[in-house]
């Protein structure tokens, strides 16, 4: 009877599996390395306080020049003459001036009469279109990473079940490399939602990284072993 362990396999045949191994080992290595360029990236908590500061100073300086620009636009729209960009005629705008006719164009009153900007509600609507391609960026990428995890999954658990590992293990093994699976899918969809997702997200890495690596040990050591001394009993 024939002995279906990659200890008994042709040279070929173990050169294959173990080619295949250090290449998903490759998947590891290449994860670590985006880890490591996300969190090498300057951000607030490694520059000066003074750069913050003045980066701070700008992001305010743009906002107050928006407003300024969107009041131009409105008072151009709403005036008798061409505006002063359009080049059809050579016209000057009409600036609006009256501080109700602006509060009417930039406020709209609520039940209780307190004012909220109308920026406010394209910003809204902005905030809302960035979810839903955040979203929808997210969906993506789960489902790229699902794609590729499943085929590991079934590559590295195939390979282990020929190995001489205890069958406990190899159950154990099989069931909580499969369920990591599933929970960094689910962190990835929710990435950036809620802080659920974003711990689901970090384990599950973390999950994946121990155990590709520990599996792919299981298998190279299955390859280095002697073949079975008699293969006909």
């Amino acid at each position: 009877m024939f002995n279906y362990k990659l200890r008994n396999f042709t040279p070929c045949a173990k050169l294959f599996v173990g080619m295949t191994t250090i290449l998903m080992l490759g998947v590891v290595l290449w994860s670590m390395l985006i880890f490591y360029v996300d969190k090498g990236l300057i951000d607030e908590g490694t520059v000066p306080d003074y750069m913050v500061e003045e980066q701070s100073d700008a992001i305010d300086d743009y906002v107050k020049d928006a407003y300024v620009d969107a009041v131009d636009i409105v008072n151009d729209s709403l005036s008798e003459l061409a505006p002063d960009w359009d080049t059809n005629f050579a016209e000057e705008s009409t600036e609006v001036t009256d501080p109700e006719l602006l509060t009417e164009i930039f406020i709209e009153s609520d039940i209780e009469g307190d004012g909220v900007p109308l920026i406010d509600e394209i910003v809204d609507e902005e905030a809302e279109y960035d979810w839903v391609m955040h979203l929808r960026h997210n969906v993506g990428l789960a489902h790229t990473h699902i794609n590729g995890q499943t085929l590991l999954y079934f590559v590295l658990v195939l390979f282990l079940v020929l190995t001489g590992v205890k069958p406990k293990l190899k159950r154990i093994l099989t069931v909580v490399f499969g369920v990591t699976i599933f929970t960094h899918t689910i962190g990835l969809t929710g990435e950036g939602f809620h802080w659920i997702f974003d711990d689901l997200l970090a384990v599950s890495g973390v999950g994946l990284l121990v155990l590709i690596p520990y599996i792919s040990f299981l298998v190279l050591a299955e390859l280095f072993k002697k073949p079975d001394a008699d293969l006909s009993k």
